[in-house]
């Protein structure tokens, strides 16, 4: 494990204790980010993962998973600490046995934005439901960025010092002369997009977790 990514770890495992610290209740997690570098550049997982929520569904002994997509750090410390936020509010609402998801944990009904107002997160007022996901998209209260605010500057200090590393990294990775680029780019019904070698994607399609689509070859 690099220096950048050990450093991020750390910073997103202490944000999460700190939260705990607020709520007790939660479990402990893995902390993981779905990024790689590649050799032109950065490759982002597609979305934040609702593993902490799955995990702690079924008898384990392994901490449940909280993984934090690549896009999330690059969005800066507020979609983090939301994203964090969010994951937390599936894991409480399983231990309590609060079905806040439906439609494979992408419809986000009226109980999980409940539920997600006791952690700092709240629909925009007046907004309509997104037809795809419900309530899901909640965000972070001027209340909540008071309460976390020294928790929000050392998520931004070790967010830049990891941006600036890995783009050093991804600068200095050795070039192949002559080689092209072999992934292809992929897209699903909502629009968003993927990128997969052309071996892997002949081993069978993905599916969007969002709209329920297959991802095809632009």
């Amino acid at each position: 494990m690099s220096d950048s990514n050990a450093g991020i770890l750390a910073a997103l495992e202490t944000a999460w204790e700190v939260i705990q610290s607020r709520h007790p209740d939660l479990p402990g997690v893995t902390v993981t980010t779905g990024m790689a570098v590649l050799r032109d550049g950065l490759n982002w997982s597609l979305r934040d993962s609702v593993a902490a929520q799955e995990a702690t569904a079924v008898v384990s002994t392994e901490p449940p998973e909280l993984r934090l997509s690549g896009e999330t750090l690059q969005a800066g410390s507020k979609a983090v600490l939301t994203s964090m936020l969010h994951q937390a509010t599936h894991a409480q609402c399983a231990l309590r046995g609060i079905r806040d998801c439906t439609n494979r944990f992408k419809w986000h009904n009226r109980k999980f934005r409940e539920a997600a107002l006791e952690f700092g997160l709240a629909w925009p007022e007046g907004a309509a439901r997104d037809l795809k996901r419900g309530f899901a998209d909640v965000h972070l209260t001027k209340e909540a960025q008071g309460t976390y605010a020294p928790l929000l500057d050392a998520l931004d200090g070790a967010l830049k010092t990891w941006k600036r590393t890995a783009k050093k990294a991804a600068a200095a990775a050795p070039k192949t002369a002559g080689r092209t680029d072999s992934r292809l780019v992929l897209s699903c019904g909502c629009g968003r997009k993927a990128y997969m070698a052309k071996t892997s994607y002949a081993q069978g399609g993905i599916t969007c977790d969002v709209c329920g689509q297959k991802f095809t070859v632009r």
